[in-house]
């Protein structure tokens, strides 16, 4: 009678019994039958009850001693106390799971028993992957004076061949419905529960992140630097539970793409206020959410782009194109002066940098020349070695660096310093990269450190199109000042 633990009971009678009951049937009045109608229904009333209830025992108590009952996983249980683990198994693995009945036809064979059949329909279930509706038939057989289920089947609805489900009010749209509201606010605990840890974010055709860290980092940055009082309007949400059989597309079907596919498709209307031109533009977005062990893997977003793009130039033109000053400069090289190492994958001198691998040690050291005017930095690991001149550009007003690698690699970085909503500093680096066979790479990386000093981490975001394809964590600890 449900999914998770069909109440099914198809009644196999001898042909014998069958014929006996089936003559105390026709001598049944229609008050007798419809008084025994209540009294089964009353019975299956309450197997519902307890089954929302989570209450094992009282569920297993409407079960006959010897009850029979096979369920779609194919498990024979020939008793109530087997019914009993099998209630408390299914309440442990699902515990928000709840069930309604309906459809209910019974067939009267005699003051003793009935046949009923009906359809089951499971709610709030975590595993998605198991139909949420079924069918069942069941046998009740009143003993003394209790109905009781004593042969139970029961089975899932097969889908039609290419027959996928829409949904509304399932989970996963209320989910994705709680989304705008969570990124509106930069809800980090939900938004680090939302996506998988490897999602994909995808605007406009252009892959944004392919971490969940990236993403909610781009998330911080439009919440708290570009925009201000963000909503979402007039959101409709609804999920897709494709068929496996349903054609994708170049003649594949969704299960040859992967077990299980689940999209939730979006629309809702964009408000926000630009901080920096105190602009306003509300706008239409349509947003895509695949599901996988209900987290989102992979985000598609679509909409105008034209306002963010002007409201990123505006911030970038209010801060003098991210003008450095001679004292940023000077706070810059104290912070990298002495002797570092790392267990890191690469370094940004090397053509491996935001590929995975093993990681070794390297060594740098930063030291001051020219009466403070020069920082060199020389560094040193298990593929060659790398030396590096930063100096300030009174010009540019921009922090300059350059450096050349043993391979022939060379490195040109401009550095400036940002300010966060929270009042920490960090300084990114732009970096232009150019191989000896003349390829051309673009680096943007973060550069923090804590207040003592002693500790610095460098992420390193490999660029293509203004979108981020790798990235990789660096972080150096201090030997020596």
């Amino acid at each position: 009678m449900k999914r998770i633990t069909l109440l099914a009971i198809s009644g196999v009678l001898i042909a014998s019994g069958f014929s006996q009951n089936a003559a105390e049937s026709k001598s049944l009045t229609k008050t007798e039958k419809a008084q025994i109608s209540k009294e089964v229904d009353s019975a299956l009333r309450l197997w519902e009850k307890a089954f929302n209830a989570k209450d094992p025992i009282a569920l297993s108590n409407l079960y006959d001693l010897n009850t029979d009952v096979i369920y779609d996983d194919d498990v024979h249980h020939r008793s109530r106390q087997s019914m009993l683990k099998q209630f408390q198994e299914n309440f442990r693995k699902e515990p928000n799971v709840q069930q309604k009945i309906t459809e209910v036809l019974r067939t009267i064979l005699s003051a003793h028993v009935v046949i009923e059949t009906g359809v089951w329909e499971n709610t709030g279930a975590s595993d998605l992957s198991h139909p949420p509706r079924g069918r069942y038939s069941c046998t009740w057989m009143k003993k003394a004076e209790e109905w009781l289920i004593v042969h139970d089947r029961g089975w899932a609805m097969a889908k039609e061949n290419d027959r996928s489900e829409l949904r509304t009010r399932d989970q996963l749209s209320k989910h994705a419905h709680e989304f705008f509201k969570a990124f509106a606010h930069n809800e980090v605990k939900f938004l680090n529960e939302f996506f998988a840890e490897d999602v994909q974010v995808t605007i406009n055709g252009t892959t944004v992140a392919i971490s969940r860290k990236d993403y909610l980092a781009r998330v911080d940055h439009l919440v708290n630097t570009l925009f201000k009082n963000i909503r979402f309007e007039k959101i409709h949400v609804h999920t897709n539970y494709f068929s496996p059989n349903s054609l994708a597309s170049d003649g594949q079907t969704f299960g040859d793409l992967r077990p299980n596919t689940i999209w939730t498709n979006a629309w809702v209307d964009f408000g926000r206020i630009g901080r920096t031109t105190q602009r306003e533009q509300v706008n239409g977005v349509h947003l895509d959410f695949r599901w996988e062990n209900g987290k989102v893997v992979e985000m598609l977003v679509y909409g105008e782009a034209t306002f963010m793009q002007e409201e990123e130039a505006a911030l970038k033109s209010s801060r003098g194109a991210y003008a450095t000053t001679r004292k940023d400069f000077n706070a810059f090289c104290a912070a990298h002066l002495g002797l570092w190492a790392g267990e890191v994958a690469s370094v940004i001198g090397e053509s491996v940098v935001g590929e995975k691998g093993v990681s070794e040690t390297y060594y740098w050291e930063g030291q001051l020349a020219n009466d403070g005017k020069l920082l060199t930095h020389k560094s040193i690991g298990p593929r060659g070695s790398s030396t590096l001149m930063t100096y300030y550009d009174i010009a540019s007003k921009k922090i300059c660096t350059n450096g050349v690698s043993s391979s022939g690699l060379v490195n040109q970085h401009e550095i400036h310093r940002e300010v966060q909503s929270d009042g920490r500093v960090k300084w990114i680096r732009h970096t232009h990269q150019t191989a000896p066979d003349g390829t051309i790479r673009k680096f943007m990386s973060t550069i923090t450190w804590p207040d003592n000093s002693n500790t610095i981490t460098v992420v390193i975001n490999r660029m293509k199109a203004e979108s981020i394809v790798s990235t990789q964590t660096n972080v150096w600890h201090r030997v020596e000042k």
